[in-house]
């Protein structure tokens, strides 16, 4: 709310006669980010069909990916929502994986089955956030999403399950047979990455400078001795 003055009036006066009767532009309202347009490469078992990617059939040993052929440019901020679909089985597996890699995969497409989820493998890979839904040695029992670091110093060698802190995330059953919606914002002046999960954010994370300006993004799934089908719409 604007609140006037006298001595606030005399002064506007004053500027309106100094500047032949015209105002100062009123600044606009802060650009909203938006989500860069993408086309999108296919590797390992993807297809597209009808509106979305398929990553994995209900079939074993799969490994699926999809990356953007233009590269993104973490100086601008950026906004994205995709639908991704992990199964209507709960007894299946593997999940997806929300991925940046610095550089395109070629084929043959060498992500990682089962427990690597199209990305414990990629020798490329900055970050990646997974959806989880089958437990391995070193998973919770729940399906959960986390963040995953490749090669960090100190962790495990479960392949993507390279752990940035603590973030890890126990969900509800993520194989119901429903669409759920990942979101991915990016502030390029802090450099600060969330993640929401149907509405809910989920992951904080500050990328640091070193890993670049310039990522691919992708999504990749993986089936072992389970599986699901695993799809997303970009």
């Amino acid at each position: 709310m604007k609140h006037f003055y006298p001595v606030v009036l005399s002064a506007s006066i004053l500027f309106l006669t100094a500047c032949g009767g015209q105002t100062a532009p009123t600044p606009g309202p802060e650009p909203v980010a938006v989500c860069p347009a993408a086309s999108w490469v296919l590797r390992g078992s993807a297809a597209q069909s009808a509106g979305r990617y398929n990553l994995t059939d209900q079939q074993t040993f799969l490994q699926g990916a999809i990356f953007s052929q233009t590269a993104l440019d973490l100086r601008q901020d950026f906004d994205c929502s995709y639908q991704v679909f992990l199964g209507d089985n709960d007894e299946g597996a593997d999940g997806i994986v929300y991925t940046w890699v610095s550089a395109l995969p070629s084929e043959p497409y060498e992500g990682g089955e089962g427990l690597n989820i199209g990305f414990g493998q990629l020798t490329t890979a900055v970050l990646g956030v997974e959806m989880d839904t089958w437990q391995n040695d070193y998973d919770p029992l729940e399906d959960h999403i986390a963040l995953l670091i490749p090669n960090r110093p100190g962790q495990d060698s479960g392949g993507q399950h390279h752990l940035a802190g603590d973030q890890v995330v126990t969900l509800s059953n993520l194989e119901d047979n429903r669409e759920h919606t990942l979101r991915v914002v990016w502030n390029a002046n802090s450099r600060r990455l969330r993640v929401f999960l149907d509405g809910t954010q989920r992951i904080e994370y500050t990328v640091p400078g070193s890993l670049g300006n310039s990522v691919f993004v992708g999504f990749t799934s993986g089936t072992g001795i389970a599986f699901n089908v695993h799809y997303v719409k970009p």
